[in-house]
């Protein structure tokens, strides 16, 4: 995990075909999709706090951290430290100024709520720092990307001519440790936004993939790939049995004389191309007289397909009711039904199960009893803690590049996700007797 200055060759104003294709199906399944964006959602109702606390090390920085006033941040002073509030000796600390707190927690949840999205979709999070104004003082924030407003590659990093990576950082001053040997190359598609302004933090260390811009979500795109496949298959399937098909064949007897009865039979089948007409609805036809034999001898390229009459009752109202006439020798049969080999629901079901597995989720579903659904909640909190411990360090090396401080001089704290009321009621109730047997013998 890295967070350094981003590259890229200026705006592109336009996307390629695999550019558009991919970012397409991705804002597709974060943003709309009826698995994804609720687990999303429940994500973020674990991690997300109205309020993210921050603290900075006393004296740390060379600006004097974020809220010093005589720093260049400009930001309201409400004590002797750097950050607001009083100095603490041996480089502990400090909480921000109340004032300088409120508005940078409020925007560092808004920030996080976005973030863990493109964490998810993306494997980084990309933001520029731009400049707000409080109670007549300047003070820098980091504003996020929104995801679909610009593209991105694996890059190799090589080394520099002071044997630091280079291509990746454009200048900037890079942060977060060790560099990999590979990085995110971010283009912005935004006009009033520069690729050297950019600051990405990889969550997911970046790895080369076939498919463009890859994203930790390309297993489940794969997976929806194909259940909109089979969705447009059973549509199709529900299309065809609503409507009935007919088939007809024709029978012909095999001819008893090979020399005179097959001579007619070929004579009946050419004069079948050529009319239309069928030798058993009319004599006439088998002599070509009569007063549509000029029509039976008419070139085949310009006789029409007319060998089924259709006649309509006008006295019948609305849709006029049609009798198909065919000729003696032909048989009609009907096509059955198509039937799918997999159910619609079951394809449905795998899906929405491997999305779960993707975000560390519990299937609400599946739960069948008391110890069943502890244990499953419990899982689930191992993930999100993990989840909330990852976006933490992320909004530590936000901070850090918006105010251009050390990322170890910044802590940030998140809500620790914590199991429902009623699990904690009865974890509680099954230590009781536990703290009453520990006492009693600390009695004796």
């Amino acid at each position: 995990m890295a967070l350094r200055g981003a590259s890229g060759a200026g705006w592109a104003s336009a996307l390629t075909g695999a550019q558009a294709e991919k970012l397409g199906r991705l804002l597709e399944l974060v943003r709309s999709n009826g698995v994804v964006r609720p687990c999303l959602s429940r994500v973020a109702s674990y991690v997300v706090p109205r309020h993210v606390g921050i603290r900075e090390r006393a004296g740390s920085g060379p600006s004097g951290g974020a809220a010093a006033g005589s720093g260049p941040s400009g930001a309201p002073a409400a004590g002797s430290g750097p950050s607001g509030a009083p100095a603490a000796g041996g480089g502990g600390f400090c909480a921000l100024a109340e004032e300088l707190d409120a508005f940078l927690g409020a925007h560092f949840a808004r920030f996080l709520a976005g973030a863990l999205e493109m964490m998810y979709a993306c494997g980084f999070v990309v933001f520029v720092v731009r400049r707000r104004e409080l109670r007549g003082k300047v003070v820098p924030v980091p504003v996020l990307l929104p995801l679909g407003a610009f593209t991105w590659r694996v890059q190799a990093a090589g080394r520099g001519a002071s044997g630091a990576p280079a291509g990746a950082g454009g200048g900037r001053k890079r942060r977060g440790g060790e560099e990999g040997l590979f990085y995110y190359e971010v283009t912005p598609t935004h006009p009033g936004v520069r690729a050297e302004e950019l600051w990405v933090y990889s969550a997911a260390d970046a790895a080369p993939a076939a498919e463009a811009m890859p994203s930790p979500l390309d297993g489940l795109l794969a997976e929806w790939g194909h259940v909109q496949a089979f969705d447009a298959l059973a549509r199709r399937t529900d299309e065809w049995n609503a409507t009935k098909h007919v088939t007809t064949s024709e029978k012909v007897d095999a001819p008893r004389d090979q020399t005179t009865d097959g001579i007619s039979l070929l004579d009946d089948f050419r004069r079948y191309i050529m009319s239309g007409q069928h030798t058993g609805i009319s004599s006439n036809y088998m002599m070509m007289s009569g007063p549509e034999g000029a029509a039976a001898r008419d070139d085949p390229s310009n006789a029409a397909n007319s060998w089924i009459e259709d006649f309509s009752f006008g006295a019948a109202k609305g849709v006029a009711t049609c009798v198909h006439l065919m000729p003696p020798n032909t048989t009609v049969g009907e096509l059955g039904a198509l039937e799918l080999k997999h159910d619609r629901e079951q394809v449905h079901a795998r899906f929405e199960k491997r999305v779960l597995a993707f975000f560390e989720l519990t299937e609400i579903a599946g739960l069948g009893g008391q110890h069943t659904a502890a244990l499953a909640c419990e899982n689930e909190l191992r993930g999100m803690r993990r989840v909330s411990a990852l976006c933490a360090t992320m909004l530590e090396h936000v901070y850090a590049a918006t105010f251009e401080v050390e990322a170890a001089d910044v802590r940030v704290a998140l809500p620790r996700p914590a199991p429902p009321a009623v699990f904690a009621a009865e974890a509680a109730k099954a230590a009781e007797p536990a703290k009453a047997a520990k006492k009693a013998k600390a009695a004796k």
